[in-house]
């Protein structure tokens, strides 16, 4: 269901954390970053549907989750700060004030910047290009965002990401893959280093790197 939300597929990647719920019937107990990780996505995926459908209680769960990160960035998971920042930019989107929104979406690109998360970077700067474009900016103040995303997502290594917002935003070909390397695509590859933890708060044995979604998930067409 994540990647159906990274191609922006909301309807699928409901149907898919539903799935995905049934079959884990009370959700995962571990305190694993992963399950940190996939209850962001939620979060994201429940603002992307009560835009699309205007249901409370998806703005509901949208929120309790944005509580929690914020709560758990008081408490010291100093890997979720960039996350809890996009979460509170989405919810902000929905209000009116709009430079207020904007902030916390440049303050969350720059906190994935700094801790490595280059797909989250990427999925911040998309939300950002999407938001700016919502509020009837003008497009050289987007489409900067939106061709940071293609780049970032292009250094990622998810090709079918890049080849869809070139051809629904019409891009020129130039920010197509080209000789853009792709990363080692691992849980705890040999690029390590490159995702390494703010030291001292999380042990690195604990830590994942954030390019755990396998490459063949991303680059098939």
């Amino acid at each position: 269901y994540i990647v159906s939300y990274i191609f922006n597929n909301f309807d699928a990647a409901s149907q898919k954390r539903k799935t995905m719920n049934e079959r884990s019937k009370q959700g995962p107990k571990s305190t694993h970053f992963m399950v940190y990780f996939e209850m962001f996505f939620s979060g994201l995926l429940d603002f992307a549907l009560y835009r699309k459908r205007r249901r409370w209680a998806e703005l509901h769960r949208a929120r309790a989750i944005t509580k929690t990160f914020q709560r758990l960035v008081k408490e010291g998971a100093v890997n979720c700060m960039g996350m809890s920042l996009l979460l509170q930019a989405e919810l902000a989107s929905l209000g009116r004030n709009v430079e207020a929104a904007k902030r916390l979406y440049e303050d969350s690109i720059k906190s994935f910047a700094s801790s490595g998360f280059i797909h989250l970077q990427a999925i911040a700067n998309e939300r950002l290009a999407d938001f700016l474009k919502l509020k009837n900016k003008p497009p050289l103040v987007w489409q900067s965002h939106l061709r940071t995303a293609t780049k970032l997502y292009a250094e990622w290594g998810a090709g079918a990401k890049v080849s869809q917002l070139i051809n629904v935003h019409r891009m020129p070909a130039r920010y197509s893959m080209g000789d853009t390397p792709c990363p080692i695509i691992s849980i705890r590859g040999e690029k390590i280093e490159r995702f390494a933890p703010i030291r001292g708060h999380i042990k690195e044995e604990e830590f994942v790197s954030s390019d755990f979604i396998s490459s063949d998930m991303l680059t098939k067409t």
